[in-house]
């Protein structure tokens, strides 16, 4: 049988890429970000998306790559701390000092005492060296509370805001992403590339051992009305509901069960008299038709569109 070799998002089972529900171009019409009393909250577009080291093309997986030490500083895991190990549940972005963005069935199952991860990379060791960088230990930050949508119900508005006990040290090892703003309220991503990460699968016929180090993978965002019609040709009802993207759909390349939540990123700016390029969070990892339809040719993954969301979370943000 061909060895496929893919990239899956997978950390533990609690967090999984269920079956697919729908997907939609439509936006939050005419709200804008910057207008919002707690757009304060966020950091100043001059110190979030600024990437670490240039990526490299060390490919290890079949559209993928390893990443390098301080190349994607806002992945966040959500997760709990058992016998002093920690135990990763979810993917996460870090949007501000105090805000940790997550999808919201990564959240679902409430434990007693959760903590968010920043500042990892190699998960043997800490704190992580790679040639002359050194990076400071992780930061392993108990959650004050987590505000999953109140709207979430199985697949839809699958969106969850944490908010962390203490304020997160920055550096640069550990740095918030941009959130949408401007013309990213109704820009249609369409046909464009886009990056997400995690410590995933990197053999589907070998699942085991997870790589060590941070993985990522290169995917384009697919056209909606394909990606609707993909899945109602094996069955599947997909509705036109808010706040979702389909992203990928090339044979091996996916993002699949288990590090759901994590970030879908694109890279660029929204303001054309500025030339300065950053890091957006495009979306999260939310899920696709179900876990044996990942990395299938004309099957993209289904994540949650930040921008459709962005009203909701600066208002469920406070200082």
């Amino acid at each position: 049988m061909r060895r496929v070799e893919l990239f899956f998002v997978f950390l533990v089972e609690y967090c999984f890429i269920d079956g697919l529900s729908g997907l939609n171009w439509k936006q939050d019409d005419g709200f804008n970000p910057e207008e919002h009393e707690n757009y304060k909250l966020l950091p100043p577009r001059n110190s979030c998306g600024t990437n670490g080291p240039s990526q490299t093309e060390n490919v290890k997986i079949l559209g993928g790559y390893e990443t390098q030490l301080g190349e994607i500083p806002w992945i966040a895991q959500y997760g709990v701390i058992t016998n002093g190990t920690f135990g990763g549940i979810g993917g996460a972005s870090l949007i501000s000092e105090r805000y940790v963005l997550i999808a919201a069935h990564c959240v679902r199952d409430r434990f007693a005492e959760p903590y968010v991860r920043l500042g990892e990379w190699n998960t043997t060791e800490d704190p992580d060296s790679q040639g002359d960088l050194h990076a400071p230990p992780v930061q392993d930050i108990k959650i004050a509370e987590i505000i999953p949508h109140k709207d979430y119900h199985s697949l839809k508005n699958d969106i969850a805001l944490i908010r962390l006990e203490t304020t997160a040290t920055l550096g640069f090892f550990v740095q918030p992403v941009c959130l949408p703003y401007g013309a990213a309220m109704s820009k249609d991503f369409t046909s464009e590339d886009t990056l997400a990460a995690g410590w995933g699968i990197t053999n589907s016929s070998k699942p085991f051992p997870l790589p060590t180090i941070l993985q990522a993978i290169k995917l384009t965002v697919a056209d909606a009305a394909k990606c609707t019609e993909a899945y109602s040709n094996i069955l599947i009802e997909v509705n036109y509901n808010d706040g979702q993207i389909c992203v990928g759909g090339e044979e091996g390349k996916d993002a699949c069960s288990g590090d759901s939540g994590g970030p879908l990123l694109w890279r660029g700016s929204f303001e054309p008299d500025i030339i300065t390029v950053r890091t957006y969070l495009l979306g999260l990892i939310s899920h696709g038709a179900d876990e044996h339809l990942c990395a299938k040719k004309g099957f993209p993954g289904v994540y949650t569109r930040t921008n459709f969301f962005m009203k909701w979370i600066l208002d469920h943000m406070r200082a």
